[in-house]
């Protein structure tokens, strides 16, 4: 059986998070929700965004679990294959255009093209559980963060094979595509730039970055957070640098002359 607590414990000491790790669990068909996993439409009678239910599982520490009826997001339900009809490519692009997120049919194609999908019947649910209380096996990790943490953990992520952390950013289905489906499809890390619902339902902050990781790589990238740059005094929070005497305006200068 899984333990997330200890995962869990060590990135909180190691980054100062101020919400806890999500461990995301991708259902596939005839999976059951392990006991104590609350369906939004159930908990709350209603639907929900998929990036509000990492928004439950950070902050409020809920184990939230979602099916194709528990989405409101129409984005988030072609993306996971949870679609009663396929739209056209065209039905799509009509809707970037609507939204004025693409300047011609061409650039909208091009940007529904990049968002990343799941075949339609692979993934039957979603699980989004506070790291701490997770006892089954996720298949990944999401970290939110600050700047300062986000180098942390892309410093620590580098540390044992020296390859950049690669990411692509299109600023829609950010959380629920580029940062769980890529993951999971790829199985490596990805910095992820929370979108517009992330920001509007999900309320992700402003200074917020998210970081995910597949869970087979989490023991490495704690230990790459625990040595990383140890020996250059890197650490969270950053340590400042204060070996220096500070220079002041002259009125201060002659004061100090007269007191010293």
């Amino acid at each position: 059986m899984y333990d997330g607590a200890d995962h869990s414990k060590a990135l909180m000491e190691l980054l100062r998070l101020q919400t806890h790790p999500v461990a995301v669990k991708l259902l596939s068909p005839g999976e059951e929700f392990p006991k104590r996993v609350h369906r939004p439409t159930r908990l709350l009678r209603h639907r929900i965004t998929i990036c509000q239910g990492i928004t439950m599982a950070r902050r409020y520490g809920w184990r939230i679990g979602l099916l194709k009826d528990d989405v409101c997001c129409a984005a988030a339900l072609i993306a996971y294959g949870w679609v009663r009809q396929e739209p056209s490519p065209e039905e799509v692009a009509d809707l970037m255009l609507a939204a004025e997120y693409a300047e011609d049919s061409e650039s909208a194609r091009r940007q529904i093209e990049a968002i990343p999908r799941l075949s339609r019947g692979a993934c039957s649910g979603l699980i989004l559980s506070p790291l701490e209380l997770t006892t089954w096996r996720p298949d990944l990790v999401m970290i939110y963060a600050s700047p300062g943490q986000m180098m942390r953990l892309v410093q620590a992520a580098t540390y044992h094979e020296g390859n950049p952390v690669t990411s692509s950013f299109g600023g829609k289905a950010a959380s629920c595509a580029e940062g769980v489906i890529r993951t999971f499809q790829t199985q490596r890390y990805q910095v992820v730039l929370p979108c517009g619902g992330d920001r509007i339902f999900a309320m992700t902050a402003d200074d917020e970055l998210a970081f995910a990781a597949p869970v087979h790589l989490m023991d490495e990238l704690i230990e790459g957070l625990r040595i990383s740059g140890r020996k250059a005094g890197m650490a969270y929070p950053i340590p400042v640098y204060q070996s220096f005497e500070p220079r002041f305006p002259p009125a201060y200068n002659k004061l100090f002359e007269k007191v010293n």
